[in-house]
Order: structure tokens, then C-alpha cells, then sequence
């Protein structure tokens, strides 16, 4: 199993790797771990926190 665990403004995100399955949790959630399916990233959300990434062609 690979465990990656890093800071992102206030909350500690930790990613649980074991074989194929891949996991995520917040401490905005609490320790609950969900299934990378459950994850919704939105274009707006991103480019507010990265705003480079606006303009990136690779990165749609």
C-alpha cells in the first residue's frame, strides 16, 4: 500500500493507494475515506485555486 499525506490550505489530504483500489480524505470530512469515484472536481473550482491552469490547453 502507498499513503501519501499533504497540506492544502488548512486541510491535510491524505491519499491511500492498495493495488488498483485509490481512496482520498480530507480533515474538512473527517477521516472517512472515499473511493477516487466519489471525487467532483468542477473547472471553476480549480481555476479559482489555481488560476494558471485557466489558459492551459492541457488542462481541460
Amino acid at each position: 500500500m502507498i499513503t501519501l499525506l499533504f497540506g492544502f490550505g488548512n486541510d491535510k489530504i491524505l491519499i491511500s493507494v492498495n493495488e488498483n483500489q485509490v481512496y482520498f480524505s480530507s480533515t474538512a470530512y473527517g477521516t472517512q475515506k472515499a473511493p477516487i469515484e466519489g471525487l467532483n472536481i468542477s473547472k471553476e473550482g480549480v481555476v479559482k485555486e489555481f488560476p494558471d491552469l485557466e489558459g492551459d490547453v492541457e488542462w481541460r
